[in-house]
Formats: structure tokens, sequence, C-alpha cells
């Protein structure tokens, strides 16, 4: 149901925000980051361009998230741009989708 799968986004969103986190060190949260985005962004990217209603409560998280991985991690931030190509999709237009995100 569409509630909990908002709920698990927003643990994803959780987990994602803890294991970058400074706590571990520079290295260690640049190297997370980027094994997190190499699993996750391309499953995220595509829930998050998708026109299903049920989660579109739930695209905020998804694109915090991806925001969380994209930042300070160029190989993160080009996966997320090769996806939306590959979806036909533009960057802006996958922000639209996500409207509510500030």
């Amino acid at each position: 149901d569409a509630g909990e799968y908002e709920l698990c986004l927003r643990k994803a969103t959780e987990f994602v925000s803890m294991t970058c986190g400074e706590e571990g060190g520079a290295g260690a949260s640049a190297y997370a980051k980027g094994e997190l985005g190499r699993l996750c962004i391309p499953h995220f990217v595509s829930l998050a361009a998708s026109p299903r209603g049920e989660i579109a409560r739930a695209r905020r998280e998804v694109l915090q998230t991806v925001a969380e991985l994209v930042h300070g991690c160029e190989a993160n931030a080009g996966l997320v741009l090769s996806l939306l190509s590959d979806l036909d999709h533009a960057f802006l237009g996958f922000l639209a989708q996500c409207g509510d995100y500030q």
C-alpha cells in the first residue's frame, strides 16, 4: 500500500543520511555514499520519474535521498544524469515532478 511504500522510502532516506554523515570521517562517508549511490540511485530515479499516483507523496523522500547521495559525489551525479537520459527525462523535468522538495 502507498503508506507502507512511503514509510520504506522515508527509512531509506534516514539510512542514507546516517550512513553518509560526517561521523565516520570524510573518507568513510565518500565510500559509503558511492556504494549506496551505485545500489540505490537507479531504483530511486526510476521511482521518482514514474507516473504512478501512489508514489506521488513519496517523491519528496526519493528526491531527498538522491540529493544526499549526489552531494559531493561526482560519480553519483553522473549516474543520475545517465539514468535520466536513459529514461528520456531532462533533469529539470525530474525536479518538476518532485516539485514539493525545497
